[in-house]
């Protein structure tokens, strides 16, 4: 089916676009472990209520350029936009805002370079 898939998507003319493969039902696999891949998550979704490693497969494919930085926001600022745009690792919520670890990609940290404190 992979197969077929890939050549759909190059006939598409979307072969370049990066790709993230999600293999479910692993559980039924007799050699789940010949999926050998850096952008491939293997679960059985039936099983495996909990969708973190998905999803942190899928922000880290995102934001695998950008590098970790910490941000401090003050409550007035636009938290919910931050969060829009960034990949958050850690946030702390302190006396006059919130302390964040996160990742922004370049064409976003514009918006909220005046709240960078450090780069790790």
């Amino acid at each position: 089916q992979i197969i077929v898939t890939n050549e759909t998507l190059q006939a598409l003319g979307a072969k370049d676009i990066p790709m993230i493969y999600l293999y479910n039902k692993v559980d039924l696999m007799k050699n789940p472990s010949i999926i050998q891949n850096d952008h491939a998550l293997t679960v059985s979704l039936e099983k495996d209520t909990e969708l973190s490693p998905i999803l942190h497969l899928i922000m880290s494919f995102i934001y695998k350029k950008a590098p970790i930085q910490t941000f401090f926001l003050p409550f007035e600022a636009n938290l919910y936009g931050f969060k829009k745009v960034a990949y958050i690792r850690d946030i702390v919520e302190e006396k006059d805002g919130y302390l964040i670890t996160a990742q922004v990609r370049s064409e976003d940290e514009k918006n909220f370079h005046k709240y960078l404190t450090t780069m790790n």
